[in-house]
């Protein structure tokens, strides 16, 4: 089984530097592979996909810079989760092995609590009483 390496426990600050190690299976040719830095949206609605490097497997070491954002956070109805995929570039794309991490500062995971009685909700009350 292909898989990803990374240091630090794969928990990084933005603007670190993801280093990591490419494990290939038996038998997985180490020609025409990439290594792609992604962030995605998970949960409710429209999941959306940032690619924010791509690098051709030179060595089975990698090493990306991060950016400043978005962080790595969840939420009621979405989160932002950061990954590295090595997929088949002279190929179809195929993904061969993907390794999730969280970038954020501190280095956990950002968590959006739940707000008691939204504003919104305040106001609305407020121009009823007024109406």
């Amino acid at each position: 089984m292909t898989t990803i390496e990374l240091e630090n426990d794969g928990v990084f600050r933005p603007g670190e530097t993801l280093r990591g190690r490419v494990v290939l299976a038996e038998g997985v040719p180490s020609r025409g592979l990439e290594l792609r830095l992604f962030w995605m949206t998970r949960g409710r609605g429209t999941e959306e996909v940032g690619v924010v490097g791509i690098e051709p497997l030179r060595d089975f070491e990698f090493a990306f810079d991060l950016p400043t954002a978005p962080p790595s956070f969840s939420g009621a109805l979405v989160g932002v989760v950061w990954a590295v995929e090595l997929v088949d570039g002279d190929g179809d794309g195929e993904g061969l092995a993907m390794a999730e991490f969280v970038m954020a500062p501190g280095g956990e995971e950002l968590r959006l609590g739940e707000v008691a009685e939204p504003q919104h909700l305040e106001r609305r009350k407020w121009w009823k009483k007024h109406l």
